[in-house]
């Protein structure tokens, strides 16, 4: 299990993520120029991508061979990580519920999230225009000046 140390606000993951049959069809169907909503419904489901980064890198790392953790070369046969609220008395936020350690972790861990990740990396490196969505990270943006959303809605405002 791998743990992350939060002492501001945990990101949000919608718990039925894995059984979104749709969204992951539509991962693993885009392709640059063919714009789908796999990227608008992923943000809506999954606020961060850290736990499943996380848990990914430890299973690359775990069926290594050279790995001094799996000698066999064999992942275990459960990973999981989670977020440790600080602020909250130490509540752990893991990203599996104790149902889908049995049933979901394992697809997700060799299948899932090796998806998500390479889906994430084509449509950054690959896309032809990135179209940002609105919402409370606008504030707290680095690119607002050049954003073609937050420029749109101003020269409407005036």
């Amino acid at each position: 299990v791998v743990l992350d140390y939060k002492t501001g606000a945990i990101p949000a993951m919608h718990k039925k993520l894995w059984d979104d049959a749709p969204l992951w069809h539509a991962m693993a169907a885009w392709a640059p120029g063919r714009e789908n909503a796999a990227l608008a419904t992923l943000s809506a489901r999954m606020q961060s991508i850290q736990l499943p980064f996380y848990v990914h890198l430890l299973a690359q790392h775990l069926t290594d061979n050279t790995s001094s953790f799996a000698p066999s070369g064999e992942p275990p046969s459960f990973l999981d990580a989670a977020f440790i609220d600080l602020g909250t008395a130490g509540q752990e936020i893991f990203l599996f519920s104790s149902e889908q350690r049995e049933t979901i972790a394992p697809e997700a861990v060799s299948e899932q999230i090796p998806l998500l990740i390479d889906f994430l990396i084509h449509h950054i490196s690959q896309t032809p225009v990135f179209f940002p969505h609105t919402g409370e990270h606008c504030r707290w943006c680095s690119v607002q000046k050049l954003c073609m959303i937050l420029s749109h809605s101003k020269a409407l405002q005036v």
